[in-house]
């Protein structure tokens, strides 16, 4: 499982960052689920290393509480994200 997962700025009204430590390198999946649990992004990333800093577009998102999914080979990490 991902150690740590940071997400910043949050609340966010555009752009947020996720920063991430991964036990390995490794290939890893991001999804984001709005408040009723449908998915509305998803993208695969593979890291060279175990230090990840992803910036995350939500500019076009409505307002509202989301769920952010990473997937790693070790397991599953998740936070919220509140966009205003």
């Amino acid at each position: 499982m991902a150690s740590t997962l940071l997400l910043s700025p949050n609340p966010t009204s555009g752009s947020i960052w996720a920063d991430l430590e991964l036990k390995n390198p490794s290939q890893f999946s991001m999804q984001i689920f709005d408040a009723v649990g449908k998915m509305v992004w998803q993208k695969t990333f593979q890291s060279a290393t175990t230090q990840v800093r992803q910036e995350l577009d939500l500019g076009g998102f409505a307002e509202g509480i989301y769920l952010l999914k990473i997937q790693t080979e070790d397991g599953i990490i998740s936070g919220r994200i509140l966009k205003q």
